[in-house]
């Protein structure tokens, strides 16, 4: 028996919830800033892994009752769907039951973020498509063949619990427990009144700015161990002249302003105040 299709709610807070984890750990080092994003109405994901995806929401970050189609790709489930590039080329059978306004959503984000272009032939990476209906989910497939195909890229997302979901994105991102306490108290404070901005308070500005963590501390200890295991095999000095183009300053400058955009994105504002 195939799995039951979430509820859309579920989605939406989900997304608002991984908007909020990512800026947050976006401050502490640039490297998380791929992974998840909102931009205007649509929440970008990628997972570095070969899979993608973007879900376009009628009403954005600012309310769940609008409508939303996910579109998503997972490289690793070509080979299955598709037997030919005419069938990868043909994406409408994702949308088979797709009401015209979720599919113009997806024309208009969705498969411009997933379009490419081999040999002036053009291809939308897609192997799973779902839209609301009603107060749930659904697709052309069984839901649990929508979540092989790509959709188990946002598997947080999903979780209705949010207990479990905040252990879920700490064991993920190998969050703090006081990283958690601060994605847990601005998450309720977007619940409360999702169309409102709110922004940070100046001890929470300072305590985000303090988890920035130096890359060229990180890549040293890195080396550390890679030089360890060169004696061992007797192997050839490791080059870390490389390491003095880091500057501390650059890195802490540039992930505090990838997470400032991140939240600002989800009506989080972040003042520009200098740490102390």
């Amino acid at each position: 028996m195939s799995k039951p299709f979430p509820k859309k709610s579920v989605v939406w807070k989900g997304a608002i919830l991984g908007g909020i984890v990512n800026a947050t750990m976006t401050a502490q080092t640039s490297d998380y800033a791929c992974f998840q994003h909102w931009a205007a109405n649509n929440y970008y994901l990628n997972g570095t892994d070969g899979r993608e995806g973007i879900i376009c929401f009628e009403s954005g970050p600012n309310s769940h009752g609008g409508r939303l189609v996910g579109v998503f790709h997972d490289v690793h489930a070509v080979k299955e769907l598709f037997h030919s590039a005419e069938e990868e080329r043909d994406i409408n059978r994702f949308f088979e039951g797709c009401p015209s306004f979720q599919r113009s959503l997806a024309e208009q984000a969705a498969l411009p973020f997933l379009r490419l272009e081999i040999e002036g032939k053009v291809f939308y990476r897609v192997t799973a498509v779902f839209w609301d209906e009603g107060d749930h989910l659904t697709a052309a497939d069984p839901w649990d063949k929508v979540m092989e195909n790509g959709v188990d890229l946002i598997e947080n997302e999903f979780i209705d619990d949010v207990e479990l979901a905040y252990a879920a994105w700490q064991e993920a991102y190998g969050m703090s427990g006081k990283q958690v306490e601060f994605v847990r108290r601005l998450f309720q404070r977007k619940m409360v009144q999702p169309t409102a901005a709110f922004e940070l308070t100046d001890s929470e500005l300072r305590w985000l700015q303090s988890t920035f963590q130096d890359p060229k501390q990180k890549y040293l200890q890195i080396a550390h161990l890679m030089e360890m295991s060169r004696k061992k095999n007797e192997e050839k000095p490791i080059d870390l002249k490389w390491l003095d183009s880091i500057d501390r300053e650059t890195e802490y400058r540039k992930a505090m302003e990838q997470a400032r955009e991140k939240f600002a994105a989800i009506g989080i504002l972040v003042p520009e105040r200098k740490s102390g």
